[in-house]
């Protein structure tokens, strides 16, 4: 039920006593002996008016604004074109009413749904209406302007605002499913693979463990960086045995943790006859080349090219057959 505001019900008092006063008007002129025509002598009225359905509205919603005119039989009513938005109010829709009333009246009534914009206060102008009465008679009436207020804020909840929610509503489903998972998978599975590749080929390089000192290959690689300062050739006989005795001395330090750096030959072959698991072989391989090579370093005693051969192999043969089997590769003869 449409409940009217207190500007429609004056509207509705006004139009009711004028439509009185032309019912009088014309009962008067019936009784009249002049005989006058009443299409003649008709009054005629236009009464014009507009409103809102509401005054103060929140930001984003909805007022209705009308222009209502109603005149008498034969009146032409023109109301003003309105295209564009009304004083910041967005127009949504529109359209028009026309009613016909008693006593030959007409009721015209438009209709605009308008949108609000930002919070503030709105005036919507006065509208003018025109018309044209049946005598040719011109005239004009002003409708009065109105204040909206757009008042901040969350919309309100009203019944209008609450919206079912729609029932769940089943897929049909397609032969394309398949296929769509399918390729999902396919995807999934190059993404995985990538991924392992990725970090597989990140993987730290093995670090390389640092070869192991082996008192065999150090002795032998001095023995032949000695060979190669070529000595003898150069006739410094004893400085090369000094060498190649010390090169001994060290290998049987590192090899059997003798401590022989100081100690003469006269110490050491006591030293070495106390090694434990040393052939026999081996242990007369180096005391002969210890006792050689002293006769070279403090005798006068020359040193043939055989004697040369035969304490280097001598030397080469004790460091082989005493190098630690568990250390590494076979050794080959200097």
């Amino acid at each position: 039920m449409r409940f009217f505001s207190a500007t429609e019900i004056i509207f509705r008092l006004k139009l009711v006593f004028l439509l009185l006063s032309i019912l009088q008007f014309n009962a008067c002129n019936s009784s009249n002996d002049t005989g006058i025509n009443s299409s003649q002598t008709e009054a005629f009225t236009v009464i014009a008016d507009s409103h809102v359905d509401r005054t103060k509205i929140h930001p984003g919603e909805e007022i209705r604004f009308e222009i209502e005119s109603e005149y008498s039989s034969g009146t032409i009513i023109k109301f003003p074109d309105i295209s564009k938005d009304i004083s910041g109010f967005g127009i949504l829709d529109s359209g028009e009413i026309n009613t016909k009333l008693p006593a030959g009246a007409t009721k015209l009534s438009k209709w605009y749904s308008l949108s609000a914009g930002g919070a503030g206060s709105y005036l919507l102008p006065e509208v003018s209406v025109t018309y044209i009465a049946v005598d040719g008679k011109t005239g004009e009436i002003k409708t009065p302007a109105i204040l909206v207020e757009v008042i901040p804020g969350s919309q309100p909840i009203t019944a209008d605002n609450i919206k079912d929610i729609k029932p769940l509503e089943e897929i049909n489903g397609s032969g394309n499913f398949i296929w769509y998972a399918a390729a999902a998978l396919i995807v999934i599975a190059i993404m995985i693979i990538s991924v392992f590749i990725f970090f597989r080929s990140r993987k730290e390089p093995v670090t390389e463990m640092p070869a192991v000192y082996r008192p065999d290959k150090g002795a032998l690689s001095s023995y032949k960086a000695l060979k190669d300062k070529r000595l003898i050739e150069k006739g410094r006989v004893k400085e090369f045995y000094f060498e190649l005795s010390a090169i001994f001395k060290r290998y049987l330090s590192e090899r059997f943790g003798i401590k022989t750096a100081e100690c003469t030959t006269e110490e050491i072959i006591p030293l070495l006859n106390r090694i434990k698991d040393l052939h026999s072989d081996s242990f007369h391989s180096g005391k002969s080349f210890l006792v050689e090579t002293d006769m070279i370093k403090y005798t006068s005693l020359g040193a043939t090219e055989e004697l040369c051969r035969t304490i280097e192999g001598l030397f080469v043969k004790f460091i082989e057959e005493t190098r630690n089997e568990t250390e590494g590769d076979e050794l080959g003869r200097a």
